[in-house]
């Protein structure tokens, strides 16, 4: 849909995942899969600085590539993201993020992604390619999570406000992944107010066409013209 908007749209598998191999093991922090998104930038020779889509995981390394390489990026938009702080672990229980097991975010996900009004075709290609990736590289799905949970990105964030560099902070209403406060954070590092859309966590896949109109949105009020590139870091 974007493309039919005049976009050129980028959209890589992170390392570890849709069979890429993943990064060494000394790379494996966020900063080091926003490092790998500025080497992706170059090897497709853009040639020009782009606007970013980060959702989830994707938001946290957007943050990054941003933050490592401002003079790639045009603007930002960060789709239920991470980054926004520490969830606080329950009091007493090793291993618990925001009072809730990892299993119950990974559960929580995995619900988000069995949207019910979409039908049956769209459910197996999304679960299709989840399960290629537990197949391929569980513990890098597990890594990945825990690197989630725990990233902290606000020092980032603001500095890219003082850049001025133009971000815009989006949340699901019924997002069960990401906390509402760690969404707040976001929105505080940055010093201006998110926006919070009808969707869940994963809304842009389940409802596609609510994504391209958000996007629309974005692009018709100036974070970045339609005839500029637009990269999407999902993993």
């Amino acid at each position: 849909m974007l493309v039919s908007r005049g976009c050129r749209v980028y959209a890589p598998s992170l390392p570890g995942f849709g069979g890429n191999p993943p990064l060494p093991a000394d790379q494996r922090t966020v900063a080091g899969y926003g490092e790998w998104a500025a080497q992706f930038l170059d090897a497709v020779d853009v040639g020009e600085a782009v606007l970013v889509v980060g959702h989830s995981f994707g938001g946290g390394v957007a943050v990054t590539l941003a933050h490592g390489h401002p003079e790639l990026v045009r603007s930002l938009v960060l789709l239920n993201s991470v980054g926004g702080g520490r969830w606080q672990r329950a009091a007493g229980r090793p291993g618990y993020l925001g009072g809730r097991p990892v299993w119950s975010w990974t559960l929580q996900l995995a619900r988000e992604l069995l949207p019910p009004q979409r039908g049956v075709g769209l459910i197996v290609d999304m679960w299709y390619d989840v399960a290629s990736n537990l197949v391929r590289n569980p513990c890098g799905l597990w890594e990945i999570g825990r690197m989630a949970a725990g990233v902290d990105l606000l020092a980032e964030l603001a500095d890219l406000a003082s850049w001025e560099i133009p971000i815009l902070a989006l949340r699901g209403h019924a997002d069960g992944v990401v906390p509402r406060k760690a969404f707040e954070a976001v929105c505080a590092a940055l010093g201006r107010e998110g926006s919070v859309i009808r969707g869940n966590h994963c809304f842009l896949l389940a409802d596609p066409a609510s994504f391209d109109e958000v996007m629309a949105n974005v692009l018709a009020v100036g974070s970045g013209s339609a005839t500029h590139p637009l990269l999407e870091a999902v993993p």
